[in-house]
């Protein structure tokens, strides 16, 4: 009997500026996308990057602003993409040119920058 294997898809999380600014480090930086078996995988993986979500609830982001992340949508794409752009053609008005914008996380451990 042969087993299923999920197909690794790419999901991507927008941070939000809580607080009324963006997070940004060697890790994370406005757009984090993640490849991943499944949105709990995706999650497990974005935490272990230093995605962290529940933040109002935690004390850590602006109640009136919310949540800076929120965890992965039920359906990744097969490819990277913002708003249903290839992260490289997308157009960040909240990244300064030259500044990385999105950092794509591959399940084979390699880690792709894009900026602005």
């Amino acid at each position: 009997m042969s087993k299923s294997l999920s197909v690794p898809l790419y999901y991507t999380y927008n941070q939000n500026n809580s607080g009324g600014s963006f997070h940004h480090d060697s890790r994370v930086c406005h757009y984090v996308i993640v490849q991943a078996v499944s949105p709990a995988d995706a999650d497990r993986r974005a935490e272990n990057i230093g995605i962290y979500f529940d933040g109002v609830a935690h004390g850590r982001d602006c109640s009136c602003c919310g949540d800076r992340w929120d965890s992965a949508w039920p359906a990744g794409t097969a490819q990277p993409e913002i708003y249903g752009k290839d992260p490289r053609e997308y157009d960040d008005m909240f990244t300064k040119s030259g500044e990385v914008m999105c950092r794509i996380y591959h399940m084979d451990g390699t880690v792709t920058e894009v900026k602005q």
